[in-house]
């Protein structure tokens, strides 16, 4: 049989944020992150709406490519890479909060602040401003 192959998730929660509107620039974020990731070659990256913001699928042939990409996305370094691409582009809206999920159920959240009844990193580059909590959406 082939080996197993992969899949490393990125969700966007803002309801500011769709495939339509900033998917373009949501992968060429993730696509910069790999170009910096040792002989890792994503076989495709595809941006899906879900409710409340969009989720990166990005599929890899072998298991343990998307494990180690896994690692880098969601690694702080690895994540602030990506997020500095996203925001650069302006495909990223402060307030916005970031899930990473890996191929074996391994996952991290970054949001801006602490969020109550989620296990999440505060990362202050997702905030308006450093330290600041942007008001929820209506």
């Amino acid at each position: 049989p082939p080996p197993p192959s992969g899949a490393v998730n990125i969700v966007v929660s803002h309801p500011a944020v769709s495939c339509t509107g900033q998917g373009a620039e949501l992968i060429a974020a993730v696509e910069q992150l790999l170009s910096i990731s040792t002989n890792l070659e994503a076989r495709t990256i595809v941006c899906g709406d879900v409710s409340n913001g969009a989720v990166l699928t990005v599929n890899f042939r072998l298991l343990p490519d998307a494990n180690r990409f896994y690692a880098t996305a969601s690694g702080r370094t690895g994540f602030s890479f990506w997020l500095f691409s996203a925001e650069s582009s302006g495909a990223l809206p402060c307030g916005a909060v970031v899930g990473v999920s890996g191929a074996e159920s391994q996952s991290v959240t970054y949001s801006c602040a602490l969020l109550p009844g989620v296990v999440s990193t505060p990362i202050a580059d997702l905030c308006c401003a450093p330290g600041a909590v942007s008001p929820p959406q209506r």
